[in-house]
């Protein structure tokens, strides 16, 4: 029984096809047979046993009748997505205006391919597959839950109607330099860097997996089994994130949640939004396959009101989703402050999208900008994209070029999907089909599942 069926009209197979590819990648199981006639037998048992319906809307499908009578026959299962930029009146078998992919897989339309994919995990009744990410010497390497999703400004918020103006402490401070909020100024750790080698900064401000790195790159795994064993907090956390994820010892994740269950005891707040990350994915100990969500919402919360800027960048985007858009705003623009790159461009897309905030590309580049600046190439990515359009800044090409390059090097997949689509274009420098292809296969090759189109399309030349 497939997940989902595609009903969709035949000319809009290009647009269809990435999104189909990038939910396959996420561990969908979607019928999407464009050489099957939608009346064949195979077609008719698929539309009729799938647990949801994806109906990708358009005028192409408006006018076409096999896809009017797939609607009908999807009644009650249908999650629609709109393909076209221009406006389409939602088919009358729709309980809701369709996700936007207009745009896709432009990072504008990210936000809204993660509430369809959402959706759909609800509908089979078992999580989605983790995004990857390419860290360390190019491996692939499974990230949890929301670090690695905003490590890619895939940040999963749904389309939110409600705009707010922004509290006054979001005001940009008085002088300050080009590109530029108030940066704070982080003090470190004395105990954490003397037992770890970690810095204050590091510790509130790396995702979970890159700080298990980290430390181990600065320390031994015995020396933080001994800590740990000591009854230190932060060393019980270190434990559970070297359990996770494999790093120094053999993962296991049932080590690693009570690790996470005596740090967080202890005091730790990073342990105790791993426990809400445990919870959500129904690990060992909580209810199977869907999780227990509303404990991993309440330890989300306490992880939170204790200042983890993970928790607070999580907790954020939940607001976000649940029409509180108020509330968003404080707890990401904490999380920024303490350094959180992934809370820095989520910050940024707020203020590009207007969502929880008032729209303000000025803003959204300063934010965009601080990230990149650190390494971040969700950051660098997202303003070559504003350098690109020409939004909030005069349309530069060459500068889009260069921060595209700057997230592709650092292993952006959509980074180098952007450049190749330049190159290919002839977009900031001469038209250059080599380095397209290149760049394209490196897109896919980092993961990026929407450039497998590309590739088959522009082929070997």
């Amino acid at each position: 029984m497939p997940d989902a069926y595609v009903s969709f009209a035949r000319e809009d197979r290009d647009r269809v096809e990435p999104v189909v590819r990038a939910l396959e990648a996420r561990g969908f199981d979607v019928w999407w047979k464009p050489e099957i006639p939608p009346d064949a037998p195979a077609a008719a048992a698929a539309l009729r046993d799938s647990k949801a319906v994806l109906a990708a809307w358009s005028p192409a499908a408006a006018r076409t009748e096999a896809v009017a009578a797939e609607l009908e026959a999807g009644r009650g299962r249908l999650l629609p997505f709109l393909i076209e930029a221009l406006p389409v009146e939602p088919h009358a078998a729709f309980a809701a205006a369709p996700v936007d992919l207009a745009q896709w897989p432009d990072a504008a339309a990210a936000p809204d391919f993660e509430r369809l994919v959402q959706a759909l995990a609800a509908r089979r009744g078992r999580p989605a597959t983790a995004i990857t990410t390419r860290s360390g010497a190019g491996r692939f390497q499974p990230a949890i839950l929301l670090a690695a999703a905003l490590s890619v400004v895939a940040v999963a918020v749904l389309l939110v109607s409600n705009l707010v103006r922004p509290p006054d402490f979001l005001a940009p401070a008085p002088g300050a330099p080009e590109y530029a909020e108030t940066e704070g100024e982080a003090t470190d750790s004395p105990g954490a860097a003397e037992r770890y080698g970690l810095a204050k900064l590091e510790i509130d401000a790396l995702p979970p997996q890159e700080l298990i790195e980290l430390a181990m790159q600065r320390t031994s795994i015995e020396a933080i089994e001994a800590e740990a064993a000591a009854g230190d907090a932060f060393g019980l956390t270190l434990l559970c994130l070297a359990r996770s994820f494999g790093e120094g010892l053999d993962r296991d994740q049932q080590a690693a949640r009570r690790a996470c269950e005596q740090g967080s005891a202890a005091g730790d707040a990073l342990a105790t939004f791993m426990l809400s990350n445990f919870a959500r994915a129904g690990a060992e100990g909580y209810a199977p396959n869907a999780g227990d969500i509303a404990e991993a919402d309440r330890l989300l919360a306490q992880a939170a009101a204790a200042g983890d800027a993970r928790a607070e960048t999580e907790l954020g985007r939940k607001h976000l989703l649940t029409d509180q858009s108020a509330e968003a705003a404080p707890l990401v623009r904490s999380a920024a402050d303490k350094g959180y790159l992934p809370a820095q461009v989520f910050l940024g897309w707020m203020f590009e999208q207007g969502r929880g905030v008032e729209k303000d590309y000025q803003r959204a580049m300063a934010w965009y900008a601080r990230a990149g600046r650190s390494g971040s190439p969700a950051g660098m990515r997202a303003l070559g994209a504003l350098y690109e359009q020409g939004l909030g800044v005069a349309r530069d090409y060459g500068r889009a070029r260069e921060q595209y390059q700057g997230a592709s090097n650092r292993g952006d997949g959509e980074a180098s999907w952007r450049l190749g689509r330049m190159f290919e274009r002839g977009l900031g420098g001469a038209r250059d089909m080599a380095r397209a292809r290149e760049l394209y296969s490196m897109a896919l090759a980092q993961g990026y599942q929407p450039a497998q189109a590309d590739v088959l399309r522009v082929g070997r030349g």
